[in-house]
């Protein structure tokens, strides 16, 4: 990861992880969305709930890393 301070961008190598997080991230949220049209009765159960919570949580990944980025970015341009 690179910084540039005078442009203020963050730069990252290419890597197939991100598409990978966001192909399973799409195909888990699709499937819950699925079910829960289809088979209304499985939304108070307990499993179900603590599923969808973790796939969301798995979507926080993204917020996750964004924020490192903001951070490195923001810390580099604070003056020393």
């Amino acid at each position: 990861m690179t910084v540039d301070r005078v442009r203020r961008t963050v730069t990252l190598p290419g890597s197939a992880i991100p598409l990978a997080l966001i192909l399973a991230t799409f195909a888990s949220k699709f499937w819950i969305g699925f079910e829960l049209a289809t088979a209304t009765h499985i939304a108070v159960d307990s499993t179900f709930v603590v599923l969808n919570g973790l796939v969301s949580g798995v979507a926080g990944i993204f917020a996750g890393r964004f924020l490192v980025y903001w951070l490195a970015l923001r810390q580099s341009s604070v003056p020393v």
